[in-house]
C-alpha cells in the first residue's frame, strides 16, 4: 500500500504545483499534501510520509542455473626439481608475497540448458488515466480543482485542491448557495449536477452559460417583485440542458428569469421554465435588457386571465418604460399567451423576421411553437396580428390560419412564384390598404377560405381596384369567403398572350361578394400597336357564388371586356346597371340568375356611343361591342336554367347585343370586324325573342336560339 500511495503522492503533488492554491476564506489555508495523502489511505507519520517518498532499493533476482564445465586447459611445463635440504626450524610468519600472474584462460565452457520458467507473477495496478474536475463549496467559500486518477483496475482516487476561480472552466453546483455564488463569480459555465432551489436573487456577472443538466432548478418564495435569475449590465445569461426552472412555489410576482439593464441580455436554447401566476411571464426584458429565445418550452400554468390586461396568462414580456427593451423569438414552444401578439400595451410581435407560430397539442393543452418559415413548408401559420400576417406573407408561408379578427393597416401584397393559402378560420381580415391595391402577381397562386373578407382603400372612387390580380399564371381563389370591398372588389389583368396556360385567373366557389364599381372586372388597355389588349388572356369562374354591388354606385357585377374566358355556374349576379358583360372574350353561364337592381325610365346609350366599362345600355346581360378598343369577339353560351330579374319600372332589357361594324375592329383582325354571337339553344326557361334585343341588327351579331320542340 505504501508503495501504491508513493505513487500518486509524486503524481498529486506534480499536479498541484500546475494548479494555483487559493486560500477559502479568511484565515483559512489548503491541506498539506501529507493531509491529503491521509485522507486517501495513508498510514503513517509524516517523517514516515516523507520517507516513503523515496525509493527503497529493490531485491535481488534469482540466481541462474549453473552452466556446464568447460574443457580442462593444458598444464604447463615442470620445473627441474632441486636438491632437499636439513629441516629447519620454523621461522615466522612472513609477508604474503605479491600475487602471481594469472595463468592463461581456459576456453569458454558450453551453455547449459535454459532453465523452466517460473509462474507469472500478479499483475501490478497503476494509472490509466488523469482527470481534472472543478468544483465550488458554498459552504467553505471556496474553489477546487479535483484531480482524478483513474486507476488500470477502474478504481478512483482524488485529490481535492483549493484553488483561484478559474473563469474559463466549467463549475458544478448542487445547491442553490453554489449555484448564486457561481453565477455572480462570472465563471463561465455552470452545470447543475442535483436538483436545486433559490430563495433570494442570482445575479449574473459576465458571460455564463447555465446547463440545467437534466435537473430542476425549483424558485422558492420570498424573492418578491424582482426576477429571480438577473443578468445584470454588459452580462450574458445563456440556459441549455434538459432540465427545468419552476417557479410555481414563487411569489406571484417573481419573474424566474429577466434581462433588466442596459446592455444585458438572456439568451435560451433549450430547457423549461414554468410559471403558474397572472401577474408576470416565464421571461422577461426591461431597462434596457434583452431576451433571445432560440428554443425551449414556457409554460404559464395559470387558469385566470392576465391581471393587468385581460387575455391568456403571459409567457414572455417586456418592460413599458422609455428604455427600450427587445424581445425576439426565434424558436421554442409557448403555453399561455402566443409571443407572435407582443406587449399587451405596446402591440407588435415578439416573433422574428422569417418566423412563424405553429398551433400544436401539448400534453393535451394548445401550444404556441415558432418555426422557421423555410424549414417548414407543409405547416400552417397561424395569424393573430395584421402585423404577423403581413409578416408571414412577405416570408413566403404557403399556408397561414387566423387566430381572430385582424387588421392589416397596408396592402397585403403576394409577388413571388408560390401557392399561398390563407385560411380566415371563421374570422374576419380586414386589410386597409389606403391609395394602393393589393397585389397578387408574378405567378403567385393565392387561396382564401372559410371567413369574411374586407378591403378597403381610402381613394375616392368606387371604381379603383381593391385586389389586382396580374402576370402569368398569376391567380386568385375565393372558397366560402363573404368579401366586401369599397371599390372594384377584383381586377384581374392578363399577361397579353393567347396562351390559355399562363391566362391569369380568378375562381369564386360557394362565396358572397359585395363590391363598388364592379365585383369582378378586367382592363382593355390597347398595346402600343393597337392590334390587341394588352392585358388579355384571363380566366374567370364564379361557381355557386353570389355576386352584388352596392346600390347606387351605378356599377355591374361582372365585366369582361378583353380575350378571355368567363364561367358562371349555380350563381347569382347583380349589379345597378347590368349584371355581367360580355365586350370581349367567351362566357358560358348556366343555372344562374342575372338582375338588374337600379329602375331607370330612359336609356341614353342604346342610341349614343358607348363609354368605357359599363358605360352602355342597361341589361341584365350585355354581349358585344359598339365602340372602342375591345379587340376579340364575343360570344357568350346560355344552359339550363336562366333567370333574368330587371328592378321594377325599369327600362333595362333582360339581354342586349350589339357588333361593332366600324373603327378598331376594322383596321385590325384581319380587316374583319369583330363578331358578336349569343348562343341559348340549350337553355331549359323560356325567354321571349323580343326581350333580347339586337342594337344595330348587322350580320355580325348571332344569335342560336332552342330548336323547335326543345
Amino acid at each position: 500500500m505504501k508503495k501504491f500511495w508513493k505513487v500518486i503522492a509524486a503524481i498529486g503533488l506534480s499536479a498541484a504545483l500546475c494548479v494555483p492554491l487559493a486560500a477559502c476564506g479568511e484565515a483559512q489555508n489548503g491541506k498539506s499534501a501529507y493531509e491529503i495523502a491521509v485522507e486517501n489511505g495513508f498510514e503513517g507519520s509524516e517523517a514516515e510520509w516523507l520517507e516513503s517518498l523515496k525509493g527503497a532499493q529493490g531485491e535481488q533476482g534469482e540466481k541462474g542455473d549453473t552452466g556446464a564445465r568447460g574443457e580442462k586447459g593444458e598444464q604447463g611445463e615442470q620445473g627441474e626439481k632441486g636438491d632437499t635440504g636439513a629441516q629447519g626450524e620454523k621461522g615466522e610468519q612472513g609477508e604474503q608475497g605479491e600475487q602471481g600472474d594469472t595463468g592463461a584462460q581456459g576456453e569458454k565452457g558450453e551453455q547449459g540448458e535454459q532453465g523452466e520458467q517460473g509462474e507469472q507473477g500478479e499483475p501490478g495496478v497503476g494509472i490509466a488515466d488523469i482527470t481534472y474536475r472543478y468544483e465550488y463549496d458554498a459552504e467553505d467559500g471556496c474553489f477546487y480543482t479535483v484531480i482524478v486518477f483513474t486507476m488500470t483496475d477502474e478504481t478512483t482516487y482524488e485529490v481535492r485542491i483549493p484553488s483561484e476561480a478559474d473563469p474559463n472552466v466549467a463549475y458544478e453546483a448542487t445547491t442553490g448557495e453554489e449555484l448564486a455564488d457561481l453565477l455572480e463569480a462570472g465563471v463561465s459555465k455552470v452545470t447543475l449536477a442535483d436538483d436545486v432551489s433559490v430563495d433570494e436573487v442570482a445575479r449574473i456577472n459576465g458571460n455564463v452559460t447555465l446547463d440545467l443538466g437534466g435537473n430542476t432548478l425549483s424558485i422558492g418564495s420570498g424573492i418578491g417583485n424582482v426576477a429571480a435569475l438577473r443578468a445584470c449590465a454588459g452580462s450574458t445569461l445563456t440556459i441549455t440542458g434538459d432540465g427545468t426552472i419552476d417557479a410555481t412555489g414563487a411569489d406571484d410576482t417573481t419573474v424566474p428569469v429577466a434581462a433588466m439593464e442596459a446592455g444585458a441580455t438572456v439568451i435560451v436554447e433549450s430547457g423549461t421554465i414554468v410559471v403558474g401566476t397572472a401577474k408576470e411571464s416565464c421571461l422577461f426584458a426591461g431597462g434596457g435588457g434583452k431576451v433571445v429565445v432560440n428554443g425551449g418550452t414556457f409554460i404559464n400554468q395559470s387558469t385566470d386571465e392576465y391581471e393587468y390586461g385581460g387575455g391568456a396568462p403571459l409567457t414572455v414580456n417586456v418592460s413599458n418604460s422609455a428604455a427600450v427593451s427587445d424581445m425576439v423569438i426565434n424558436g421554442g414552444t409557448f403555453v399561455g399567451r402566443n409571443p407572435a401578439l407582443g406587449d399587451d400595451n405596446l402591440g407588435g410581435t415578439f416573433v422574428a423576421e422569417g418566423y412563424g407560430v405553429t398551433v400544436v397539442d401539448y400534453e393535451g393543452k394548445t401550444a404556441y411553437q415558432v418555426v422557421a418559415i423555410e424549414d417548414a413548408a407543409d405547416t400552417t401559420f397561424q395569424a393573430v396580428s395584421g402585423e404577423e400576417l403581413d409578416k408571414l406573407v412577405e416570408a413566403g408561408a404557403k399556408n397561414v390560419q387566423l387566430g381572430n379578427d385582424l387588421v392589416v393597416e397596408s396592402t397585403l401584397n403576394f409577388i413571388t412564384d408560390a401557392e399561398t393559402t390563407v385560411d380566415l378560420n371563421q374570422q374576419t381580415l380586414t386589410v386597409e390598404s389606403g391609395e394602393y391595391s393589393n397585389q397578387i402577381a408574378g405567378g403567385a397562386q393565392v387561396t382564401f377560405k372559410n371567413g369574411t373578407l374586407i378591403a378597403e382603400h381610402s381613394v375616392n372612387n368606387v371604381a379603383f381596384s381593391n385586389i389586382v390580380v396580374s402576370g402569368a399564371k398569376s391567380s386568385l381563389t375565393l372558397d366560402c369567403v363573404n368579401y366586401t370591398a369599397n371599390g372594384t372588389a377584383i381586377y384581374v389583368q392578363g399577361d397579353g398572350t393567347d396562351d390559355s396556360a399562363k391566362a391569369s385567373s380568378v375562381i369564386i366557389q360557394n362565396s358572397v361578394i359585395n363590391g363598388g364599381a364592379y365585383c369582378v372586372g378586367t382592363n382593355a388597355s390597347p398595346d402600343s400597336g393597337k392590334t390587341f389588349n394588352a392585358y388579355q388572356n384571363v380566366n374567370i369562374q364564379i361557381i355557386n357564388s353570389r355576386l352584388g354591388i352596392e346600390v347606387g354606385t351605378e356599377g355591374a357585377g361582372i365585366l369582361l371586356n378583353v380575350a378571355g374566358t368567363l364561367t358562371i355556374d349555380g350563381s347569382e349576379i347583380y349589379g345597378d346597371d347590368q349584371a355581367v358583360i360580355v365586350r370581349a372574350g367567351t362566357a358560358y353561364i348556366s343555372d344562374s340568375t342575372l338582375g338588374t337592381t337600379l329602375s331607370y325610365a330612359e336609356d341614353e346609350y342604346l342610341d349614343t356611343p358607348w363609354g368605357s366599362g359599363n358605360v352602355l345600355p342597361k341589361a341584365a346581360l350585355v354581349v358585344g361591342n359598339r365602340n372602342g378598343s375591345y379587340y376579340a369577339d364575343a360570344k357568350c353560351t346560355l344552359s339550363g336554367s336562366i333567370i333574368f330579374e330587371l328592378a321594377a319600372g325599369t327600362c333595362a332589357k333582360k339581354v342586349y347585343l350589339y357588333a361593332n361594324d366600324t373603327g378598331y375592329g376594322a383596321d385590325i383582325n384581319d380587316n374583319q370586324p369583330f363578331t358578336t354571337t349569343l348562343d341559348y339553344s340549350a337553355m331549359t326557361t323560356e325567354i321571349d325573342p323580343e326581350d333580347i334585343i339586337t342594337g344595330n341588327g348587322s350580320a355580325e351579331v348571332t344569335i342560336i336560339a332552342p330548336q323547335a320542340g326543345n
